[in-house]
């Protein structure tokens, strides 16, 4: 057995909404024109984790797992995949007047932040890169513009699960 911790997942598929997902959940959401709620100044930054390089991880994981079992590795997208919850918001309003035109995205803004939630959050993979010569290659900024797309062509079935 390998244990591999992913963090900030994002891509094609159906999310929790909001507060698992978010990325995903902003792509969808401008999809179907709904709103995007920005919270505490949208300042705060994850490093993002395409589902590309989740299947990726998996399969190192996999072709290493006789070296690697037994073991914990952390697996993000690490400090070149940072963004931050504005920057987010501001590449899917370009993404959206892009695509659709107007109406423009709808965006709220609330100061209040989630209780105790980190300002910064940056995953170390360095082990498991050593491990198995892993990294991520999809940019949070390419992945959001591929999830955009992907939930603007499915945007009927998308409402279905998502009503309202």
């Amino acid at each position: 057995i390998v244990t591999l911790r992913f963090s900030n997942l994002y891509g094609p598929a159906p999310c929790h909404g909001p507060r698992h997902g978010w990325l995903t959940w902003f792509c969808i959401a401008a999809a179907l024109g709904r709103e995007v709620e920005i919270q505490g100044g949208g300042r705060q930054t994850r490093d993002m984790l395409h589902s590309d390089d989740i299947n990726e991880a998996l399969l190192a994981a996999l072709q290493h797992a006789d070296r690697l079992a037994g073991r914990v590795f952390n697996v993000g997208g690490g400090a070149p995949n940072v963004i931050s919850v504005g920057a987010a918001v501001e590449h899917l309003r370009n993404l959206h007047s892009v695509h659709v035109g107007s109406p423009a995205l709808k965006v709220t803004e609330r100061p209040e932040r989630r209780r105790h939630e980190d300002d910064r959050f940056v995953t170390d993979h360095r082990a498991f890169t050593a491990e198995t010569g892993w990294s991520p290659t999809v940019s949070p900024f390419k992945g959001a513009e591929g999830v955009y797309e992907w939930a603007l062509r499915n945007a009927e079935s998308l409402a279905a699960v998502y009503p309202c």
